[in-house]
Formats: structure tokens, C-alpha cells, sequence
């Protein structure tokens, strides 16, 4: 999780204490995995958080979530 946060921070080129990045999730799919912010101190943060995409242990994309449609149960 640290790892994920540094990443989000460096690819964003905020601190840890500006993106106070929070309320982590892990959502495992059949292509990989993605660890997902669910709060942030920062406007990319809302609604849905950010999200960090994963290829194995190593962190390789920033997931813009803002603009994700809200899924329905």
C-alpha cells in the first residue's frame, strides 16, 4: 500500500500529505488488479477515489476514477 501511495505521488508530483490518500480497496479482475483510494485530499480524489494498476507487485498506471459511472447493484 505504501508503494501504491508513493507511486500516486510521484506520477501526480504532490506529497504524501497533499494527496493524504486514504480508505484503500482491492479490486481483483481477471487481467489483474487495481488498489483503489477511496479518499484523497485531492480533486482527482472525488468521487471515487484514485486507483493504482498493478502487473504483478509493481504499480504501472494512475487510474483516473472522477469520471467512472457509479455501478448499480
Amino acid at each position: 500500500m505504501a508503494e501504491a501511495r508513493r507511486f500516486v505521488c510521484a506520477a501526480l508530483g504532490v506529497t504524501e500529505e497533499q494527496a493524504a490518500l486514504d480508505a484503500p480497496e482491492v479490486d481483483v479482475h481477471t487481467d489483474g488488479w487495481l488498489l483503489r483510494f477511496a479518499e484523497g485530499g485531492l480533486p482527482l480524489c472525488e468521487p471515487y477515489g484514485v486507483g493504482v494498476v498493478f502487473e504483478g507487485l509493481r504499480p504501472v498506471r494512475v487510474e483516473d476514477l472522477s469520471e467512472a459511472e457509479e455501478i448499480e447493484d
